[in-house]
């Protein structure tokens, strides 16, 4: 009974393990920025690091490759079987039936009873199948080193993407810092107007305006706050973190002049690229099926060693027999393929043809890659150029906008002119903060097209 109950549970238990899930985040552990501390980019690389959605699926696909390799190694090694028998049976005898076809009783019975039993172990090994073992053995480490490059280039993304939400959040705040300081300056003009209005120098339409502006300048503090939540939320979710509030973050936001030589670029993307790196390993993966399809040709060969043990038991009232036999054998197979019906021929020109094809999408991929690091340092030096042109524009329009704020507390200027200065001063204050984060966009999509971080000439 405890057997029949085992047996029936036994499968339940095989299948347990794979019922299970691999890895389940509690709701405990869910990553939240605290919003009170200032943080660098590398520290939000290693927070990003378990928890990025992309990260995670790709480091999956590491831990199943070693079950790929051992069915690859497998391949390679000899097949074993065994196998065990036992049987038994029981035959009563209560009549007698004699050659004129009397019936008789027997006072005893007769029983005839007998037994079997047979062990057998057998090995297995092809010793020549035309390279297809040891080419799949090749192919299960192309790719594992696929995988890998896979992550690694998961990983190179996952830091342009956070790089892109930091920098996003670096301009939304700074662009906030314009706005609260507009905000500031308002309500001293405001307040300005206000004197002005007792002495006798200004009108009350001069402060109705003015307490206009203060209205609407908070609004547009309101607004980039808002909108610095938003990028904030983006950079959370790029981290695999939940919303909350803003915190600080310390990182380069500056613009620098581009040096670096297009040649040496390419020649390291050529290396470091994992792309790259996965298409080469594609031509030699289909430069093995052209070798294996053309091993078709050729025999092969396969050895199987076999032992067999058997037992008869036999008996019949007073007598009994054990027989017992010994089997052992080996097979040496060896098959030469003399006509498949051009079955084989027309895999191997089709594995030709595959092993052009993707030499020459190498080729075109690798020209790309070339044509992305001219396109992304071209941009990039175009940026550079423009932001220092707005930081130039940005300089001239403070020096305005400070000039036209002291005329106006000498009562040279009037508000209007000095509302304009500051349109001009904001508008080039946003135009040199937007050339500075496509600067460092750029930058990112070079060091992305490169295949790694590039330092600061």
């Amino acid at each position: 009974m405890r057997l029949s109950i085992f047996r029936q549970l036994l499968p339940c238990l095989l299948l347990l393990p794979a019922a299970l899930p691999i890895s389940r985040a509690n709701a405990s552990d869910a990553l939240r920025l605290d919003p009170s501390r200032t943080w660098t980019l590398p520290e939000l690389v290693e927070l990003g690091r378990g928890r990025n959605a992309g990260l995670i699926k790709t480091g999956l696909a590491v831990e199943g490759l070693r079950w790929e390799r051992m069915a690859a190694l497998g391949r390679l090694l000899p097949t074993v079987s065994a196998g065990a028998s036992y049987g038994r049976s029981e035959r009563h005898v209560f009549t007698y039936e004699d050659p004129n076809g009397d019936v008789f009783e027997l006072d005893d019975a007769v029983v005839n009873r007998s037994t079997g039993s047979n062990l057998n172990l057998s090995v297995s090994q092809t010793l020549f199948a035309g390279f297809a073992n040891t080419a799949a053995w090749r192919r299960a480490q192309l790719a594992e080193q696929d995988v890998l490059d896979t992550d690694s280039r998961q990983f190179q993304q996952f830091r342009h993407d956070l790089r892109k939400a930091a920098h996003a959040v670096m301009a939304v705040r700074t662009r906030q810092g314009t706005e609260a300081q507009l905000l500031d300056e308002r309500r001293r003009q405001l307040e300005l107007a206000r004197m002005r209005l007792q002495v006798g120098k200004g009108t009350e339409l001069d402060v109705l305006q003015m307490e206009i502006d203060v209205g609407r300048q908070q609004v547009n503090v309101e607004a980039a706050e808002q909108e610095l939540r938003s990028a904030w939320n983006s950079l959370a979710l790029v981290l695999g973190a939940e919303p909350g509030e803003p915190g600080g973050l310390e990182l380069d936001f500056n613009a620098f002049e581009p040096s670096w030589d297009v040649e040496n670029l390419t020649r390291n993307a050529l290396e470091s690229r994992e792309d790259l790196r996965s298409g080469r390993r594609g031509l030699e993966e289909a430069r093995l099926q052209s070798l294996e399809a053309r091993a078709g040709f050729l025999p092969s060969l396969s050895l199987r060693v076999g032992h067999s043990r058997s037992e008869q038991r036999s008996g019949e009232k007073g007598w009994e027999v054990y027989p017992r036999n010994y089997d052992n054998s080996a097979f040496l197979n060896l098959q030469i393929p003399l006509f498949q019906g051009f079955s084989t021929l027309n895999t191997w020109q089709g594995s030709r043809i595959q092993e052009r094809r993707v030499a020459v999408d190498v080729e075109q991929n690798e020209r790309m890659v070339r044509a992305q690091i001219h396109e992304a340092l071209l941009q990039l030096k175009s940026a550079w150029s423009q932001s220092r042109l707005t930081e130039s524009n940005l300089d001239l329009a403070r020096r305005s906008l400070d000039m036209e704020r002291e005329r106006y507390q000498l009562g040279l200027s009037s508000l209007l002119q000095v509302q304009s200065a500051e349109a001009t001063w904001r508008q080039a204050e946003n135009d040199h903060l937007a050339k500075r984060l496509a600067f460092r966009d750029r930058l990112a999509e070079l060091e992305l097209a490169v295949g790694r971080e590039l330092s600061q000439p």
